[in-house]
């Protein structure tokens, strides 16, 4: 009955490091570039809302691809990355 749950691993591997940070890197880039574009070219000041929540979102889908991608198990390692990806 003890193993009924899910429990994670704690594995980060080397390669989901280097990949999550490469990518989500990149894929932030990009999407810094797509929200600079509509930021400028939308006149409509409250779609800036939407802007930035896709952004956000944006942002998450990416790194939550290179996490299952790269079977990243290690919650606080995941957290960091998206935090230095964030910033």
């Amino acid at each position: 009955m003890e193993n009924l749950y899910y429990k994670p691993s704690g594995k980060a591997p080397a390669l989901a490091l280097i990949g999550s940070l490469v990518l989500g890197t990149v894929g932030a880039v990009v999407l810094a570039i797509v929200y600079i574009a509509l930021q400028w070219f939308i006149p409509i000041i409250y779609f800036n809302v939407f802007i930035t929540l896709g952004f956000g979102a944006g942002i998450f889908y990416v790194l939550n691809f290179c996490f299952k991608r790269w079977k990243l198990r290690n919650k606080g390692i995941a957290i960091l990355i998206t935090l230095l990806i964030a910033i």
